[in-house]
């Protein structure tokens, strides 16, 4: 009987430890700014490969709750910003990763924020009788 409540209590301990090694989970956070440490809110945060993901408060900061243990790659995408992947090693119940600083995407743009073009041909510099391509610049109309 003794032998039979030992053999109960061992594999009890084997079977709840299991679930406590393979259960753990975690929380992440971190907080979203730009290029001069202001925060950057409502960008879409997502750890890549999974179905995890939130979206940055007001302040910038953003969490992911019940992470379970693992490696994962930080993924941000917004249209302002160049992508960013961070890599992330999740061991603990709490990972704070700080400040993720997002760098402002230098790209062409187009619309009514597009600079305007100024284009003379050999008659236009014949007219303003300029010998030179400045000062006939400085001598046409703005468009």
């Amino acid at each position: 009987m003794i032998n039979k409540i030992r053999t109960f209590f061992i594999l009890f301990i084997i079977f709840i430890s299991s679930f406590m090694v393979n259960g753990q989970t975690a929380n992440i956070r971190g907080l979203l700014t730009d290029e001069f440490n202001n925060p950057v809110s409502n960008v879409k945060v997502t750890l890549e490969g999974t179905q995890f993901e939130t979206i940055s408060e007001v302040t910038g900061a953003f969490n992911f709750t019940n992470i379970p243990y693992g490696e994962y790659e930080l993924r941000v995408i917004e249209n302002d910003y160049a992508p960013l992947r961070q890599h992330l090693s999740v061991s603990q119940s709490l990972v704070d990763i700080g400040k993720v600083p997002l760098a402002a995407e230098l790209r062409n743009k187009t619309g009514d924020d597009q600079m305007p073009t100024l284009s003379l041909g050999e008659e236009e510099l014949k007219e303003s009788g300029s010998q030179t391509v400045s000062s006939a610049l400085g001598a046409s109309r703005d468009v």
